[in-house]
């Protein structure tokens, strides 16, 4: 058995926990879905915590990946609009468009408390 089907379903699960933190640091943090879930902010910024400071490092070294580019690939997108050419339908871009908003306001209200660097 080679070391890419004795550790598929594990790296599934390591890619999932650090997609889970995407999704979690794109969360919106007020109105409505801050009163359905009153640990919206625990739970941003702890995916931010995750993110941007060491507690990744052994998921991103295990999925063969550097953890500087995971982070400058997620700034970069994140802070750029969606365009037609990655998401065609209107529909679908304006909802990855609120979400890398809700990154942003994420961001910078949460970066100053982990100590991110900003890029």
């Amino acid at each position: 058995m080679s070391t890419q089907e004795e550790y598929g379903p594990e790296r599934a699960l390591i890619a999932a926990i650090v997609r889970q933190a995407v999704d979690d640091a794109r969360m919106p943090a007020e109105g409505a879905a801050l009163a359905r879930e009153p640990e919206t902010h625990k739970i941003i910024a702890d995916a931010f915590d995750f993110l941007f400071t060491d507690r990744i490092n052994w998921f991103a070294e295990t999925l063969d990946l550097d953890v500087d580019a995971i982070r400058e690939a997620l700034l970069v997108t994140q802070f750029r609009r969606c365009t037609m050419h990655e998401i065609p339908l209107t529909k679908d871009r304006d909802r990855e468009n609120r979400k890398r908003h809700n990154f942003r306001e994420n961001y910078e209200r949460y970066r100053e408390s982990i100590s991110i660097k900003v890029h």
